[in-house]
């Protein structure tokens, strides 16, 4: 039996894990990785405004979605990712990056698109209320935001499967108060 996290997952916890390998998930050459961004992107289409990826890493997946939007802010949690992330994407202007701690602190503006992949289980799920909540009102009137979690056990705060479900039923409070 796995011994999940009862908080949320720390900075330091991300910070750890890149001062021990550049590339702690290998995004850089794994199949499944590579599979993930093939159909995500598939899923969002292309022509966005403004994008927001929650969780940018090594920039892997931001190079490839930076090519369907207009501006796109990036933001992750660890300085080593991020110091990865805008050398990955240096030749591309329009492509902004944060160090953010989410969902403590959240993104300003609106955004057409909001991508959170596999990060909404590193979150309890008072802390996926929030960014649920706080979605509500940064996504435009026909913003998506594309969830994408592996679905497997863990030992995070929440499962895939949790995200999924907590988000399905902050999308639904959203709908209804809209």
């Amino acid at each position: 039996m796995t011994m999940r996290h009862r908080n949320t997952l720390s900075r330091d916890y991300f910070v750890e894990l890149y001062a021990v390998s550049n590339d702690p998930w290998n995004f850089s050459a794994s199949d499944y990785e590579r599979q993930k961004y093939d159909v995500t992107l598939a899923a969002i289409g292309s022509g966005h405004r403004r994008a927001l990826e929650i969780g940018c890493s090594i920039g892997v997946f931001t190079r490839l979605l930076a090519e369907r939007c207009s501006q796109l802010v990036a933001i992750d949690i660890a300085d080593g990712a991020l110091r990865q992330a805008r050398q990955r994407c240096a030749d591309q202007p329009h492509v902004e990056f944060r160090r953010l701690a989410l969902p403590g602190a959240m993104p300003s503006g609106q955004f057409d698109l909001v991508v959170l992949s596999e990060v909404g289980y590193y979150w309890t799920l008072s802390d996926l209320d929030r960014f649920a909540g706080w979605s509500v009102g940064a996504l435009t009137p026909c913003g998506v935001c594309t969830l994408v979690h592996w679905t497997g056990e863990t030992d995070f705060p929440l499962t895939g499967d949790q995200v999924r479900r907590g988000a399905k039923m902050a999308d639904t409070v959203g709908a209804a108060q809209a």
